[in-house]
């Protein structure tokens, strides 16, 4: 469905020189679909082999329970929340075309389009670049627990890309993106990658 689709794992801080320890990093985690109980039961109990000094999460229950399934506990954070699809909730991108292919031609197309009566990508863009962007200065390692829209467009920030750029970005459920500051500018260190899975 449109909007169950969540994800994790955000950025990561450098010191300014190599040889200076990290000052910092954030991972963004990508997790399942909400509506997949059969999935998030057999992923049972999942340790991470990742030491975290801060955790975040999105309010909504995909981020919430795939958190709780890594054994994170995280802070709710609204800013983390999935792009509000409005009347479209729900549906799916082929029911939409089938019904209302110019509003959905124009919701890709224009930034600024929420004439379904959600959020714009524009206004998700904006969300994101500033969520991130009030880490700069951030000690620690963080990691944040949101949704695949909210990656791929923390990425789009990141690299400065045009809005249309999110819509050629795919971030698979499970994996996790590392976004780097060396304390000039953010940097993608990787994305979509495997979780990293503590060995028992």
């Amino acid at each position: 469905m449109i909007d169950h689709l969540t994800g994790y794992r955000l950025l990561d801080q450098c010191g300014q020189s190599a040889i200076e320890p990290p000052a910092g990093f954030v991972k963004l985690l990508s997790t399942l679909w909400c509506e997949d109980e059969r999935a998030l039961a057999a992923m049972g109990q999942i340790r991470l082999d990742l030491r975290t000094d801060a955790a975040w999460v999105s309010p909504m229950r995909a981020a919430r329970q795939t958190a709780e399934r890594l054994s994170l506990d995280g802070k709710e954070d609204p800013e983390l929340r999935e792009l509000n699809y409005g009347n479209w909730t729900g549906r799916t991108i082929a029911e939409i075309d089938q019904e209302q292919p110019e509003r959905l031609a124009r919701w890709i197309s224009d930034p600024d389009f929420d004439d379904h009566g959600g959020e714009s990508v524009a206004g998700l863009l904006k969300r994101a670049g500033a969520w991130i962007e009030k880490r700069t200065s951030a000690r620690g390692r963080i990691v944040a627990v949101t949704h695949t829209t909210v990656i791929k467009a923390t990425i789009v920030h990141v690299l400065r890309a045009p809005p249309d750029a999110l819509w050629r970005i795919d971030i698979a459920p499970l994996t996790f993106t590392d976004v780097r500051h060396d304390g000039r500018r953010w940097a993608i260190r990787s994305c979509g990658s495997p979780l990293p899975i503590a060995v028992s």
